[in-house]
């Protein structure tokens, strides 16, 4: 029987990687440990340690008796079962590996490695774009040639500025949301409710100012920027 348990051996790997690798130095510091909380085991030599943290690099594991495939999974976890699981979760439903590894059960290693090794899917991040239509475009080009025209050799006098507008009408995470897909995909997705709270927010710079955040409730117009 050994006279390690495994408490013990998590105790001596813990102190022999905090002190540099040093099987003397583990073994004292060890011994102390043993002593201050009253444990009636033998004492720990440098022998000791060297077998087992020799025993833990081979077999990575501190269990007696340790035959490869003894512990842990008793069957491959990427196996079809979890493939096709996996492919329902993940494949086009914008749910990302961290949602998946909770409803699953499953590590997010062996999840990701499902996706891009078995179902070879590639993770598309969403992107939110405002839709431009026909007249847009030429509306653009138009916009900035006459920008130029009118553009002052002193850029302390021109503004730039910008607004976005927040409702409650729904919120995407963008950070959290992956679509694992084979090709790119061009899904576009119209969020409308029925009179949702809002706010607006503009903010402007200068060449050395910075002016804003300004918080305009319910519509923007004329009237409401005169008086900002």
């Amino acid at each position: 029987m050994n006279k390690f348990s495994l408490d013990h051996k998590l105790q001596m790997l813990e102190i022999y990687y905090a002190n540099g690798k040093s099987a003397t130095v583990t073994a004292r510091k060890f011994n102390t440990w043993v002593r201050l909380n009253k444990l009636n085991i033998p004492k720990c030599s440098r022998e000791n340690v060297n077998r087992q943290m020799s025993l833990f690099i081979e077999r990575k594991s501190l269990h007696d008796g340790y035959k490869e495939g003894a512990y842990g999974r008793k069957r491959p976890v990427r196996n079809e079962d979890n493939i096709i699981r996996v492919l329902g979760e993940c494949s086009d439903t914008g749910v990302s590996i961290r949602k998946a590894q909770k409803s699953l059960d499953l590590s997010y290693g062996t999840i990701q490695r499902i996706l891009k090794e078995d179902l070879r899917l590639y993770p598309y991040r969403l992107s939110l774009v405002q839709e431009l239509k026909h007249p847009d475009f030429m509306l653009r080009v138009v916009s900035c040639l006459n920008f130029i025209e009118v553009l002052p050799q002193d850029l302390t006098k021109v503004i730039f500025s910008d607004e976005a507008t927040f409702k409650t009408s729904g919120h995407v995470n963008t950070h959290n949301c992956r679509i694992w897909s084979t090709t790119r995909p061009d899904n576009f997705v119209q969020n409308r409710c029925q009179n949702p709270q809002k706010v607006t927010v503009f903010a402007a710079m200068t060449e050395d100012k910075l002016f804003g955040p300004y918080f305009f409730p319910g519509n923007v117009d004329g009237k409401n920027y005169f008086n900002f």
